[in-house]
């Protein structure tokens, strides 16, 4: 985490936080549809058990 901190403040705050926060903003677009997929499907898995059950 500092390694990185130093990174980003030694090559350059304007170019590295646009290409950074570009990126996260993708992983953070991605884990949401993955999380929420993942939710969902296991929302319909505990309902159909609790349907069995």
């Amino acid at each position: 985490m500092v390694l990185a901190h130093s990174l980003y403040v030694l090559i350059g705050e304007k170019e590295i936080g646009q290409r950074f926060h570009n990126d996260v903003g993708l992983y953070t677009k991605t884990y949401l549809t993955y999380y929420h997929r993942k939710f969902v499907s296991m929302k319909y898995i505990r309902s159909l058990c609790f349907y069995f059950y």
